[in-house]
């Protein structure tokens, strides 16, 4: 009995250290081993300790640590303790720490989340082989390998390094980025059909701009971390792109819907003009751009670019660990939504968004409260008219809390009631009350204002422990441009192999990170998942963030870095990668039928679960399977190839302007497509004779294909005016 009951003392003794359990048990277990040695030399040489691979740095033993954050967190506050700030992405921040510091995180109230890095090595070549990348690239029962070759594959982002030798060919000698657009950059020359910001067209011009404009991230690396995910050539080190011989086009967007979309429309353009297939990677999303059940002209422009032949990949959000979400039903016409709505720690208060039913009716009021006093309440705002806006000061004693609402009876794009809120940070607690008409439903999203109120980082609805009030889920966490019907809407999972010096681990779990599913009108998303948790690419030379290196190489005289990152943010362009394999290997696929192989082909395991023809919230069908998409991609009848053996067409003049004539076999009684090089049927018409009038196609590459009834052949054809 005294043996347990000293056991039991030393137990908590060392919880005491760790009360505030902000932390895993691994590091609770840490912390205490560090805190009963004595001096330097002890903690270096405990065994404990020793399993997390410190590292000694200007005569101190340092410890990786990940941590998540609070829009609060200063650097400053760690950095006079010695900690060293590493990579950050959305709230998730990588330290070193000096062994005998780590309770400075405990006690830093802008952490809130950290462990002490286990002993792995999260690499990007651990997505090729849980991807199964490495196979493909091999060839392996395949006609070839498939490196993506002929296909552009467009990044929409911020943090672009044009000189990053990532971008060049694995020989360092064949420049890949094709064209870019910098949104942000006055001096010209624009796209002429655009008008603004600067377009650069050739490699020397690329490489005198050397990044993009600082635009609203500053100088990021966002941009060039995602590129070389999707087709890094890898500098001669292991951290090798999915798709490494695909070409790049990059645009630096200004930060609205309308950038976006002209985005599009430009990178569309230019793979036409180039005669490739284009498969454009969306590694952001806006909450406040739609109602999120894909009715949004955003998501009615990517149907209809989809329906043209441009593949449109995006990831689903860094929301799954936050409870920001609350769906109601409502029982009758007294029956009230009650809850709290959390304010983060920075930025210019709380945005809450409040959807209804198409056809429904709610009623939204508010209230502020210190500890259990309820101090004011607001009136109760209806949305029964076209629009609603009050922007007013709610005075508290001596304080005063700015707040706006604005309300719509009907949105135009979805039918449904809408509301926005905006609230000011204030130090009171923020009640929601709603009401509806029986049997309506409402859906609520609380996501904290930035100053230039682009946030996207969700905040928690909570009870609070009051009677009748709701907390928030997890749920419906998906955003614009992801819930667009036809783009591929991309989870985040850990790599299922990861290497940690000699001995393997296998994970392969859902990061907590990645945002639920489904869409407002429960469609299937996400539809794929993909390694997106510490995943390592390049990182901007020009960047103004601090990251620490994994690897580094030299080229033309200047050092250029890889680092790793986490969010759905680089599971996105993993798929980017495996969609531009496909296309090398089926330049004629349709983006239905590329978004159906990878449904059908996505890869179960222990922890998806055997999903079968269902989708998961969190998983979608399961993992991104290169291999089986690869080879259904092969198997699947689409345009044929111009290099058909079937029957030999000649075209002449080839390049042709408004006219061209066809020499095959049959002239009469056969029926002549033209294609786009996106597989999108131009015109079909019956032949009556060799000549064929070719003044409506835009320059560009297409495909001739003569059909009858005993020929069939096809021949590539440019137009060039």
């Amino acid at each position: 009995m005294k043996k347990i009951t000293i056991i039991t003392l030393l137990l908590a003794a060392a919880f005491g250290i760790v009360a505030q359990n902000k932390c895993g048990l691994e590091t609770k277990l840490f912390r205490m081993h560090v805190a009963k040695e004595k001096g330097v030399q002890a903690i270096e040489n405990n065994s404990f300790v020793k399993k997390f691979n410190p590292e000694k740095i200007d005569g101190k033993m340092y410890v990786g640590v990940v941590a998540k954050v609070s829009e609060s967190f200063e650097r400053e506050a760690l950095e006079v303790y010695g900690i060293k700030i590493g990579s950050r992405v959305g709230k998730i921040v990588t330290f070193r720490v000096p062994v005998d510091k780590i309770d400075v995180l405990e006690h830093n109230a802008a952490i809130l989340q950290y462990n002490v890095a286990r002993p792995v090595r999260p690499l990007l070549n651990n997505s090729l082989f849980d991807t199964r990348v490495d196979s493909v690239r091999q060839g392996i029962d395949l006609p070839q390998g498939y490196t993506g070759r002929d296909v552009l594959i467009g990044i929409t982002d911020w943090g672009f390094d044009y000189t990053h030798p990532n971008f060049y060919d694995s020989t360092r000698s064949q420049y890949r980025i094709y064209k870019v657009w910098d949104q942000f950059k006055l001096s010209g020359p624009a796209p002429a059909a655009f008008g603004y910001g600067t377009e650069l067209t050739s490699q020397q011009l690329l490489l005198d701009a050397q990044c993009d404009t600082p635009g609203v991230y500053y100088y990021s690396t966002h941009g060039s971390h995602v590129a070389g995910i999707a087709g890094g050539s890898g500098c001669r080190t292991k951290y090798k792109g999915i798709a490494p011989d695909a070409n790049f086009m990059f645009v630096s967007f200004k930060l609205n819907e309308a950038g976006a979309l002209d985005a599009f429309a430009w990178l569309k353009d230019n793979a036409r003009e180039a005669g490739k297939r284009l498969v454009v990677n969306m590694s952001w999303g806006m909450y406040a751009f739609g109602a999120a059940d894909g009715t949004s002209l955003m998501s009615q422009a990517i149907n209809s670019y989809a329906d043209s032949g441009v593949v449109f990949v995006s990831s689903a959000g860094n929301n799954g660990d936050v409870n920001f979400h609350i769906r109601k039903v409502f029982d009758s016409i007294t029956d009230t939504l009650r809850t709290i709505a959390q304010f983060d720690g920075a930025g210019v208060g709380e945005g809450i968004s409040v959807w209804g039913n198409v056809g429904g009716h709610f009623k939204l009021g508010m209230a502020f409260s210190q500890g259990d006093s309820v101090f004011v309440s607001t009136p109760f705002y209806e949305n029964n008219q076209n629009v609603f806006y009050t922007d007013t000061l709610m005075v508290i004693g001596s304080d005063t809390v700015h707040y706006n609402v604005a309300m719509e009876a009907s949105n135009v794009f979805s039918g449904r009631p809408y509301a926005f809120v905006n609230v000011d940070k204030c130090p009171y607690k923020l009640h929601l009350f709603v009401t509806a008409r029986q049997g309506d439903t409402v859906h609520l999203w609380n996501v904290y204002n930035k100053e230039d109120h682009a946030g996207n980082t969700g905040v928690a609805f909570v009870s609070d422990g009051r009677p009748g009030y709701l907390s928030g889920n997890r749920m419906y966490g998906l955003s614009e441009p992801t819930v667009a019907d036809k783009c591929i809407t991309v989870a985040a999972h850990h790599a299922d192999y990861i290497r940690a010096r000699d001995t393997q681990y296998f994970c392969g779990n859902i990061a907590s990170f990645s945002s639920f599913g489904p869409t407002l009108t429960n469609a299937n998303k996400p539809e794929i998942s993909a390694p997106g948790y510490a995943v390592v690419s390049s990182i901007s030379s020009y960047s103004s963030g601090t990251y620490t290196a994994t690897a580094s190489t030299l080229f033309r005289g200047r050092s250029y870095t890889f680092s790793a990152l986490s969010g759905t943010s680089m599971s996105s362009p993993t798929v980017t990668g495996v969609v531009a394999l496909m296309l090398e290997a089926n330049p004629y696929l349709t983006v239905d039928q590329i978004r159906n192989i990878i449904i059908n082909t996505a890869r179960n395991d222990e922890m998806t679960g055997a999903l079968g023809d269902s989708c998961s919230t969190r998983w979608g069908y399961g993992k991104i399977d290169a291999m089986s998409a690869v080879k259904k991609a092969l198997e699947t009848e689409s345009l044929p190839s111009a290099s058909s053996t079937e029957g030999k067409v000649a075209l002449y003049p080839n390049p042709a302007k408004s006219e061209v004539f066809v020499d095959c076999p049959v002239s009469n009684s056969a029926q002549l497509s033209v294609y786009g090089m996106d597989g999108r049927l131009i015109f079909r018409r019956e032949m009556a004779g060799s000549r064929i009038d070719v003044s409506q196609l835009a320059a560009g590459l297409y495909i001739v294909r003569v059909s009858s009834k005993d020929f069939s052949g096809t021949a590539k054809l440019v137009i060039a005016r």
